[in-house]
């Protein structure tokens, strides 16, 4: 699996943030598509 920046981006965004709605807007992400990309990436590591 590749990760892309905008990845982890989001990822510390949301952890910056304390939440996945907080995190997303911070990107400029839709809960929805951050949702799906951090499952994406948490299918790629299991």
């Amino acid at each position: 699996m590749r990760i892309e920046t905008r990845d982890v981006e989001l990822l510390v965004a949301v952890v910056d943030r304390g939440s996945i709605t907080d995190g997303a807007q911070a990107v400029g992400l839709s809960l929805s598509a951050a949702s799906s990309r951090i499952t994406a990436l948490e299918k790629g590591f299991a």
